[in-house]
This record gives C-alpha cells, structure tokens and sequence, in this order.
C-alpha cells in the first residue's frame, strides 16, 4: 500500500469537521490542510497590525482542539500553512491547548521565513516585478512561495505537526511524498508527480464533485467527501475521497480540477515544473481514478513573490424593484441615485449589475471602488436608503448600509532562491536554514504528447448552449482569470481546438474584455485552457465587479449559443 495523504481543508472559512471525519475513517497515513488563498495574507496582516500575536489562522487551533483527543490516540502527522504570517504563534497556541489539558505537547515543526514585507520596506531584498515600480508605502504583505524542502525536513525530525508559513499549496503533499520515500530534489518525474496530486487535492470537494459542470451526476444527498491521494513509490497515485460520503470521483471531476487556476503545459512550483500535457487519467472504478505518466522538468531559478498593497475603499448597494409597466424604473432609479452621490464619474471605478426575475422583479446591485473612503464609505450607501421615500414605486433594499470595505491590489514578483532564509525549527528546538537551492542541470524538456492531430469536424449545424459539449472551471490568479474546458470524446474536441479561438472566446464573455486572450492545448485531457490577462483590473479583491473572482464566468460561458455539427452531440461511451 502506498502513502495515502488526505486534504481537510482548501481555504481560510472552510468546513470544520473534515478534520475529525478524517480521524474517525483511520485511512489517512498524513493529514494537509490548505488555508492560504492569495488575499488571505493581507487579511491576515491587518489582524496583526492590531495585535502583533496574531498574524495566523485561528481557525485551524479551534479545530485541532475539537479533536484532540482523537488526534493524540491516533498521532496522525498533520502538515498545514495554517502559520500565515506568524507559525510560531500558531504553534505556541496548540502548545496551549495541551498545557490546559495538561498534557506533554505534541512535537510541533515550523517552517517559516517567507514572510519578506519589513525585508522590502528596507529596501533590503529587490523583488524582479518585470519594471514595474511598487508604491512601498501601500505596501501590506509581501510573501515567497516556498517548497516542500522545510516539510520533508521536519517530519524527518519526526514532527507530529507540522506548521509552516506561505508554502506552496501543492508543496504540501510533495514535502510528505519525499519524506516518505526519501526521494531526492531533482527526480524531477516523481516530485512532479507529487506536486500534481497536490494540485488535485488543495481545493478539498473540487476534486470530488464540487463546482462540477456536470453536477447532476454528483451524489448530493450526503456532505461531499473530502479528497484523497494513494502516492506509490514510483510517483503514480490514485485519487479518491473519504468513505461514506456524498460526491463523486471520476475522470472529468480530477480533469476539472486540474485545470483550475493553471496557466500553459508547464506548472511551474518552488520544487519543480509539472507538465501538465503529459500525465493520463483513469478511471480505475466508481471511487478511484489513477494518475500516472507524469513528468517534470527542473524547478524554476527563482522563486515567486505575493505582493498585496492597499489599494483604496470599495462599497456596494442591493436594490430590489417591482416589475416594470413602463419601462423607465432601472433608468430613472440609477440616475437619481448617481445623482445623490455626486455623480458616477466622482468615483475611481463604478459597476452596475441588475438581473430580472420571472415575474419582472429586479435586484440592481451598484458598486464604487475609490482611493477616499469618506466617498466610497457609508455616505454612499445612505444615499440610496434616502431615495425610499422619493424614487419610483415599488423598490426595496436587499442589503443594510454598510461603510467601505478595503481594496487590496494583488501583484506578483520574483526573487533568487539565495536571498530567502526560510526557516525549520524542528520538534527539538534546533534551528536550521532550508537549503533551496537548484543545482544547475542540463535543460530537460520531458517528453510530451505535442501538439494534438485534429481533424476538422463538418456536418449539418445545429444551435445548442457550449455546455452541451464541454465542462468547465474558472477561476482567479492575481489580475488574470483563466477559463478551462474539457470534453468527452476527441470529435468534440476537435471541433472545440477549430471554433473556440480567442477570438471566439471574447464574443462569448459575459462583459466586453479588450485585454490579451492566452489559449493552450491539453490533449491528454482533451481540454483547452484560456488566459484573459487583467480581466479582474487590480485583482480579486481590488475590483467591484459582481463576480470579482471570475467563479461564474464557466457556466456563465457555457450557457451561451454556438453552431456545431448535429453528429457531435451523441452520448460519449465513457464519462469525463
């Protein structure tokens, strides 16, 4: 039997019990959890600019209390980034649970040193962010992705629990793998392998059915089950998910996954490049599907920077209208309400969203973003409750008034492996710098499949929504959003390499983007994957749009119309 490694968490704000199910089902031979999305950091450094003993995520000691008991029977290693920005103080806080119980502590390992902000505002490390000038004074957190090395290390020093700062979330399964097996640092197809099944599991239920196209093949009627991974020793795993619980495992939940949050063929990490043109899927039975063939090439030479800096205030109102007789109220509301705030144009960014139900009721949702926070802050909001008596009949308000909540600008930079000291204090006390270091090799470019051998698909058209032929998942990465599709038999993808250019794409999005359009080929997954480079302006949380993340625009471009070959649409003989 292989190392069997299970996620119980895929963000900051995820379900709690995962932990103790995991526990209670005895699989597991090492536990990771995930809690760093990107603007997770900067939260987490305002909570610490209040109280400089926080800085991590409380979260993760309340549930690491919740099962105790549990976890010290059973002493199942747990590796999470949980740290933030501040692991010591994490661990010191699960130390204390402990000492209330009064009981030894576990042996606890933190992996820090990422956390590069004061190193910046000195001026003392010079982070590559391809010309750009970073304003230092809006600066608020600065963090390197590391490795998996720090891990490796630490359950090596035999850590119970181990808790780290910005580690990459793949490197959380890859630094157990190479503890485990006692892989070295440039066996590039295994440690891809690794990376790979990190990437499958970081998200937790992605993997087993959650925000699935195909939902309605997805058992529902139970939690979904948390994800799995069975890491033999040559690299090859097999992906499944924890027992008696809802979800489903197949080919097309892990190839939607896969595609999540990814850019071209190469996924680059701080322990090595994935390629992600060469690994094959398959369905081994209704629980499990295997991942082998995987490949690497050499880690990049340098390692990547999260840079969040203030960026401003941001508000928004919700405002319910009856239905219409006339045809006036959207116009007629928005222009008095404009009108109350001192006209649309007094602020940096505005955005108006409304959606219609079937009976012609409306919900309009208004939205500012501005550098002053008196202008964007709870005068704004009230402009809108003071129009109740006076704007046209029949309007309500979805939302209180609330004042304005942070813009925080997302930017990505990079910095030599040599200039940054991460950390290992193992269980015993003794302090070590983790060696990351890439020793110079010979350019390896694994062998991969190429590019894909179409064949142009003709037949009589037919008008059908895009999501009759193909799955998709979107998501966010700083400023840009990428956009995967995958189908279920090679005429269909075919036909989706010949009609779905970028060009095309832009036609199908469900607001105008004039910003480049990337498009890459998967052929062993059969999929495409764009890139809209600066669909999301600042980034995720710096913009007002509705769908500030870009979790909708999958199905969102999947509902739109497109001409196709009637032939295409029969039944695939496997599902994807």
């Amino acid at each position: 039997m292989g190392l069997v490694i299970g996620a119980f968490s895929g963000f900051y704000g995820d379900r709690r019990d995962i932990l103790a199910r995991w526990l209670e089902s005895e699989l597991p031979d090492i536990l990771v959890g995930d809690y760093l999305a990107e603007v997770t950091l900067a939260i987490l450094a305002r909570q610490q600019q209040r109280d400089p003993d926080l800085g991590y995520c409380k979260g993760f000691v309340t549930q690491i209390d919740q099962v105790w008991e549990r976890w010290r029977e059973r002493t199942v290693p747990i590796v999470c980034n949980a740290g933030g920005l501040n692991p010591a103080a994490c661990a010191a806080a699960v130390r204390q649970i402990a000492e209330q119980r009064g009981e030894t502590p576990p042996r606890i390992a933190v992996v820090d040193g990422m956390n590069v902000i004061e190193a910046m505002s000195r001026g003392e490390l010079t982070v590559d962010t391809d010309g750009e000038v970073l304003p230092l004074e809006r600066l608020r957190a600065a963090n390197v992705y590391c490795g998996g090395r720090g891990i490796a290390a630490a359950l090596q020093a035999g850590a119970e629990l181990v808790i780290t700062g910005r580690v990459a979330d793949s490197s959380l399964v890859v630094g157990p793998a190479v503890a485990h097996y006692d892989w070295s640092w440039d066996d590039w197809d295994r440690l891809a392998a690794a990376a790979l099944a990190g990437h499958l599991i970081e998200c937790g239920p992605q993997a087993t059915g959650g925000n699935y196209s195909h939902y309605t093949k997805v058992d529902f009627t139970r939690p979904l089950g948390y994800p799995a991974v069975e890491i033999e020793s040559d690299g090859s795993f097999e992906l499944f998910r924890e027992p008696d619980s809802g979800g489903r495992v197949s080919v097309g939940t892990v190839t939607a996954q896969a595609l999540y949050e990814i850019a071209g063929p190469r996924y680059r990490t701080p322990d090595v490049t994935v390629r992600f043109d060469a690994f094959r899927l398959q369905q081994v039975d209704d629980e499990r599907v295997r991942v082998d063939r995987v490949r690497g090439e050499p880690a990049p030479e340098r390692l990547k920077v999260s840079i969040h800096l203030d960026a401003g205030w941001r508000n928004h109102v919700l405002v319910g209208l009856a239905p219409d007789l006339d045809g006036h109220k959207l116009e007629w509301f928005e222009r008095q309400f404009w009108d109350a705030v001192g006209g649309r144009e007094a602020f940096r960014e505005t955005a108006v969203d409304h959606w219609q139900a079937a009976d012609g009721s409306m919900l309009i949702r208004l939205a500012v973003a501005d550098d002053d926070r008196r202008r964007a802050g709870r005068s704004f909001a009230d402009a809108a409750v003071g129009l109740a008596l006076a704007s046209v009949p029949g309007i309500t308000f979805a939302s209180p008034p609330s004042d304005a909540s942070p813009c925080i600008e997302t930017r990505s930079g990079w910095v030599d492996r040599d200039k940054v000291a991460e950390r290992l204090v193992d269980p015993d006390g003794r302090e070590q710098i983790i060696d990351n270091h890439v020793a110079p090799a010979e350019a390896r470019t694994a062998a991969c499949g190429g590019q894909p051998r179409l064949q142009v698909v003709e037949g009589e058209l037919v008008e059908v929504a895009l999501g009759r032929l193909a799955g998709a998942r979107s998501g966010d990465k700083g400023a840009d959003a990428n956009l995967g599709l995958w189908t279920d038999t090679r005429a269909r993808f075919d036909w989706l390499v010949h009609a779905l250019t970028g060009d095309r794409l832009r036609e199908l999005l469900p607001r105008p983007f004039d910003g480049p359009i990337r498009r890459y080929l998967f052929d062993n997954m059969l999929a495409i994957n764009f890139v809209l480079d600066g669909y999301l302006g600042r980034g995720a949380f710096a913009n007002v749009a509705f769908d500030n993340q870009a979790k909708l625009l999958a199905d969102q471009v999947r509902a739109r119309r497109v001409l196709v070959p009637s032939h295409i649409l029969e039944p695939a003989q496997t599902e994807r």
